[in-house]
């Protein structure tokens, strides 16, 4: 025997699921528009740099990455694997600020797969939304020893480290510095499935001496278990 549901019970459901497929809606196009606007952020940070800007104050609130909390800078590409479930739970995280002061270190390019980005002083949760960003222990640009810079592997193609995977050995990373010098870096090595607790291992080499330096992101993109590593050594002036 078939029955009819109430109709008082039926309207409920329909009215639900039309708000799912509405907020989902809203959230696909959310996307794609904060992308945008990262790209369009970085595009100007970029030439405010190259003419000598060294500071950038952001609102906090804007160009969120996926996976991010406020918590401890350099956090997110250390931890074991990026989902919002890694993150302190609401009661422990960090008071927002009405404003974020970015320093910057200069900038990031690597022209076989089109990038350029700020390179900020820190590696914190808001200065890399809009770039990369120098590990805490990490050396400076030209300096003996490792630069260490870490930065998001968005899923989007293009954008931040995204394209980091298709670098290979022989190609240039170039810095410039906040200053006007320029280092340019050649690939030497690449390791493309690192555990985060063994980081550290890769991260002390260059204490030989030699100047090097590592580019660090979460492989694979969107699921980042490990971390590709790009390593390069300091080409002669």
């Amino acid at each position: 025997m078939i029955t009819n549901k109430p109709k008082s019970i039926i309207i409920p459901i329909v009215i639900a699921s039309m708000l799912c497929v509405a907020v989902g809606a809203v959230l696909l196009l959310q996307k794609p528009v904060t992308e945008r606007k990262r790209q369009i952020a970085i595009e100007g940070i970029v030439s405010e740099i190259r003419i000598g800007q060294e500071t950038l104050i952001v609102d906090p609130d804007q160009c969120p990455v996926e996976g991010e909390g406020y918590e401890e800078p350099e956090n997110i590409l250390l931890e074991e694997e990026i989902t919002p479930a890694t993150f302190a739970p609401e009661e422990e995280v960090l008071s927002v600020p009405d404003t974020v002061t970015l320093k910057a270190a200069g900038t990031i390019s690597i022209s076989s797969v089109d990038l350029v980005l700020p390179l900020w002083d820190e590696a914190g949760i808001v200065s890399l939304r809009y770039g990369a960003g120098l590990y805490k222990s990490s050396s400076q640009p030209g300096e003996n020893g490792n630069v260490i810079i870490l930065g998001h592997r968005m899923k989007k193609y293009g954008s931040l480290f995204n394209r980091l995977g298709e670098v290979a050995r022989d190609d240039e990373i170039m810095i410039r510095t906040i200053d006007g010098e320029t280092f340019t870096y050649e690939v030497t090595q690449i390791y493309d499935s690192v555990l985060p607790k063994n980081l550290l291992d890769y991260f002390g080499s260059g204490s030989d001496g030699q100047a090097k330096i590592t580019l660090v992101t979460c492989t694979p993109t969107g699921v980042g278990t490990h971390r590709l590593l790009v390593v390069g050594q300091l080409l002669s002036p």
